[in-house]
């Protein structure tokens, strides 16, 4: 008995962190590596070309960035049981839609509720409810929960071309629309808001002490939070991560095998040492930011980021390509566990559906951006290699400040 006491409550937050990570899967309609499976069966229906339909989608998906502000401040309101099961149902039933639709207008608004209820609103959810679950703990906990993500998301990833193939578009996007609203029953059915008090989330973990240390944590409103530098450090720095990361993998088989000449095998074969490492950056990172400063942690991750972006240009064979993409696959790794923990660690939990949606309205917006200017290099310049070095610039100067940035010091109350 005394040993079921102790445990049920490590069982309950680690089966929630299991939760927040099936929701991050659940992204997956609305995320541009979802998208891309229809995109030349869009192109083919609708009789778009390429650039009209990356306008279409740059557009659509900063119109759904603007569901995390207000997703993050529902979350904060009403708690994440609600929200997190109103914005499956949403995203359910948007997808449903999606795989009915017969007509440019239907299609741009499809893709805006995509975007929105999917890449922003419950992503949002997602990371709040390990944030809002998590204070002392938070830093393993989003390792861990790196790591299930990643681990989800490579089985959908790896079947889902074939299904599209075999199926069709539709009826796929139809499946994932019904399994979003299976899994909108289960959150509902076992995810719980955190308790208010400590003393009942914590007791498995903490002595009193560090309990009370915890009831003095700092509690930041998003205004608050916008006026220190870790903010802005922490918030730009993933913010162009993901843009010059969603832009290089986008482009990765063309940069590889044409840029590059390493053939057309390279792709695979990098992309799984890159995902391998990325792994191990995100459990390494979980362990480390409990004893390290978080701004140094960033700091390495972004500097070994912007030294990998400066050699990119000079791969000139598979081994050399493979071996380069262990440091960017693990600093790759590192980025997204620091962007899920600082909030949370810095700011507080009252306001970290506000805070964490602000970041995720720039990642968003990031993350849109970064194969357009990659496209749009090769199609003036006739390589990709400018805006990935002047990128790469800028992150080595976020990389250089990240390490002398405190951790802002405000007491509740």
């Amino acid at each position: 008995m005394p040993s079921f006491s102790f445990s049920r409550p490590l069982l309950v937050r680690w089966g929630i962190v299991l939760l927040a990570a099936l929701m991050m899967v659940g992204t997956l309609p609305g995320r541009t590596f979802g998208l891309a499976l229809l995109t030349e069966s869009i192109l083919a229906e609708f009789e778009l070309s390429r650039t009209r339909y990356g306008l279409i989608n740059l557009a659509t998906a900063l119109l759904g960035a603007g569901f995390a502000l207000v997703a993050g401040a529902l979350i904060d309101r009403f708690g994440l049981r609600r929200m997190a099961t109103l914005i499956l149902l949403c995203l359910g039933i948007s997808t449903i839609a999606f795989s009915r639709v017969t007509s440019l207008g239907f299609l741009v608004v499809a893709l805006v509720a995509a975007r929105g209820f999917g890449q922003s609103a419950l992503s949002i959810t997602s990371l709040a409810t390990v944030g809002k679950w998590f204070t002392k703990g938070v830093g393993p906990a989003m390792g861990v929960y790196s790591v299930l993500v990643s681990v989800f998301f490579v089985p959908a990833l790896v079947s889902l071309p074939f299904v599209v193939a075999k199926f069709g578009w539709r009826p796929t996007w139809m499946g994932l629309g019904l399994t979003l609203l299976v899994l909108a029953v289960v959150v509902a059915t076992l995810l719980r808001n955190p308790p208010k008090t400590r003393v009942a989330a914590d007791e498995a973990e903490h002595t009193v002490g560090e309990m009370l240390a915890e009831e003095s944590a700092p509690c930041f409103t998003l205004a608050e939070a916008m006026f220190t530098p870790m903010y802005w450090v922490f918030t730009l720095g993933s913010a162009l991560f993901n843009l010059i990361v969603a832009g290089v993998i986008f482009f990765n088989e063309s940069i590889l095998a044409t840029e590059l000449n390493l053939g057309d095998t390279a792709f695979a074969k990098v992309m799984g040492v890159y995902f391998i490492a990325g792994l191990v950056g995100s459990l390494l990172t979980g362990w480390l930011v409990q004893t390290v400063r978080m701004g140094r942690v960033m700091s390495v991750a972004l500097l070994v980021m912007c030294a990998c972006l400066f050699y990119l240009p000079w791969l000139d064979s598979i081994g050399l390509a493979m071996l380069h993409a262990v440091p960017f696959g693990m600093a790759g790794g590192v980025v997204p566990v620091m962007y899920f923990t600082c909030y949370a660690k810095a700011f507080g939990r009252e306001h970290l559906g506000k805070i964490q949606g602000s970041a995720q309205l720039l990642a968003c917006f990031a993350s849109a951006s970064g194969p357009l200017l990659l496209g749009w290099s090769k199609d003036s310049f006739g390589v990709y290699w400018p805006p990935i070095q002047i990128l790469a610039v800028v992150l080595g100067c976020l990389g250089f400040a990240a390490w002398f940035v405190q951790r802002p010091r405000r007491l509740k109350g």
